[in-house]
């Protein structure tokens, strides 16, 4: 027997795309063959053809602008804190349209909980929603993963000044 001596490079193995024209998921037919047709020393046996479920999608790129999410952040008594802004305040994301298509919004978020009386910044952690505010998994979409996101929270003080007018021309 010839067996112990086949392995991996002496086996090819394909898919028959004939049937793909369009996204959508298709049960594909394996074709399996001798890499080397003329070598008489073993046969590829199957009683049946083997098959294997693809799912083929468009693949789209996307700019989303991040929103900042930090509920746990607040201002000390006597100041206010402004919006926060993120950095960067967007990515690029590219994948199936269809997993796309679901994202409404991209969010950096921080739970971390602090009364600040001097302006900060934290560092977040990048999520994306759907419509119905549920996170989208993002298995398959591809973004730079490693990108430091920050969000600064900047506070003000407040203060009340005495205003006076007088009337010219009355």
């Amino acid at each position: 027997y010839q067996v112990s001596t086949v392995n991996r490079d002496n086996i090819h193995v394909s898919l028959d795309l004939s049937s793909v024209t369009k996204p959508g998921t298709y049960e594909l037919r394996l074709n399996v063959e001798k890499e080397d047709e003329t070598n008489n020393d073993y046969t590829i046996e199957y009683s049946r053809l083997p098959r294997i479920k693809v799912e083929f999608e468009r693949v789209d790129q996307r700019t989303f602008a991040l929103e900042a999410h930090a509920p746990n952040i607040t201002a000390a008594s006597d100041l206010f804190m402004e919006k926060p802004v993120i950095t960067p305040n967007e990515i690029t994301v590219s994948g199936p349209k269809t997993v796309l298509d679901t994202i409404s919004k991209c969010r950096v978020e921080t739970e971390k909980k602090s009364v600040l009386s001097t302006s900060q910044s934290f560092e977040g952690e990048l999520k994306f929603y759907d419509e119905n505010n549920q996170e989208v998994d993002t298995s398959l979409l591809e973004y730079t993963k490693d990108t430091d996101f920050r969000i600064t929270v900047s506070i003000y003080e407040k203060t009340t000044v005495p205003l006076t007018f007088d009337y010219i021309n009355v």
